[in-house]
């Protein structure tokens, strides 16, 4: 036990308290205690003090990795004379933010959202990225270091009874948190300790034969300007939201081939050349891309303008069919795979990047060879 001496001191003229520690003790150059009391009694009760202050010292200091207190002292050497580990830790946070970083949630969600757009992103993304950033606003004016793994637990479990929505919107605000994580801004991303919820797909929705040939005669009788934007999604499999962005200089007639630019495809500004579309696109898209109305459009390079959603889903809901959400590229990806079986063909026109097998076991048995063979035969009148 290290003990204190005590002695009067003639020069103070009072009763002086020496206590003396181990080197390095607390990060003291001169690891050295003095106190100076009017009266003995004082002074024993002050040594008593410093005594069982620091009376696990030796047992804690024992504990330490000897090259970790090394280490340790090192740091404190280089450091003398401007100031302890604890000033250089601070001094670090401060400067690349960490929990001292107080930016609401609100603010980070707009610097996070303007960031993505700088980079490029889809309108589709932005639009999801925005509603999740309202799923927030009850924590939107704490800062963003404060959010901890329960409350935002919570806060998912309350968004939706869907699973998938859940783990949808654990996504976006993991993307979220990542993002303020590489600004300094926390410390961890809390979301990523969260269990993903478990989603049990159904089987994809998709049209028949017989609806796609009465959708798309309905469409040449009443609406022919829909059908390049619907053609290329029913016959090449492409994503409704590329489809909109695909550009008449992107349509290569004389090479049966369709460009997907980069700053519009939503696998990661990759670019995409289409090339083993279905055979009967190319009849439909010679026969109506002419039937264009580029002033509606508001563009003479481009295929679709926003009304096109909308007209589409009334002209198929007046013929009486269900459809499903992506039913277009779910039904492209059956017939494809039911009539070339081959997974990987099939992946790569739809510009999967995920592995085949995930793609054979969703669309697998939803069509025959002959509805697939009867499917790329429909063609315009």
């Amino acid at each position: 036990m290290i003990k204190a001496n005590i002695r009067f001191d003639n020069t103070h003229k009072k009763w002086l308290v020496d206590f003396r520690l181990p080197k390095g003790a607390e990060g003291k150059q001169n690891p050295r205690i003095r106190r100076w009391r009017d009266t003995e009694e004082e002074a024993k009760s002050e040594a008593r003090s410093l005594e069982e202050r620091y009376l696990d010292y030796g047992r804690s200091g024992a504990s330490i990795d000897p090259k970790k207190w090394q280490r340790f002292q090192v740091l404190e050497a280089r450091l003398r004379g401007i100031g302890s580990l604890e000033d250089a830790v601070n001094f670090y946070l401060n400067s690349v933010g960490g929990n001292n970083a107080r930016i609401s949630v609100k603010e980070a969600w707009k610097l996070f959202i303007s960031d993505k757009e700088k980079q490029g992103i889809s309108n589709g993304w932005k639009t999801a990225l925005t509603g999740f950033s309202r799923r927030m606003e009850p924590l939107g004016n704490e800062s963003v270091c404060d959010i901890t793994t329960q409350r935002l637990a919570r806060l998912i479990d309350s968004y939706s009874k869907n699973p998938e929505s859940r783990r949808n919107l654990l996504r976006g605000i993991s993307n979220y948190l990542g993002w303020c994580k590489k600004q300094g801004w926390v410390q961890q991303n809390v979301a990523e300790s969260i269990p993903k919820p478990r989603v049990i797909r159904d089987t994809p929705g998709t049209f028949t034969v017989k609806q796609v040939e009465m959708i798309l005669r309905k469409m040449e009788q009443e609406a022919p300007y829909l059908i390049p934007w619907n053609a290329i999604r029913f016959f090449a499999g492409v994503r409704s939201a590329s489809a909109g962005c695909i550009r008449l200089d992107d349509i290569h007639l004389e090479n049966k081939a369709i460009t997907i630019r980069p700053e519009t495809n939503k696998t990661r500004g990759r670019r995409d050349y289409l090339e083993n579309c279905g055979e009967n696109l190319w009849a439909w898209l010679n026969a109506y891309l002419p039937a264009l109305n580029f002033k509606r459009i508001g563009d003479s390079n481009r295929i679709w303008s926003n009304y096109f959603v909308n007209e589409t889903g009334t002209l198929i809901r007046d013929l009486g069919i269900d459809a499903p959400k992506n039913a277009h590229r779910h039904t492209f990806a059956t017939m494809h795979l039911a009539l070339h079986n081959d997974p990987g063909r099939t992946a790569i026109q739809m510009g999967h990047k995920d592995s085949p097998r995930v793609l054979w076991t969703h669309y697998r048995g939803l069509a025959t060879s002959e509805e697939a063979a009867a499917y790329f035969q429909i063609l315009p009148e």
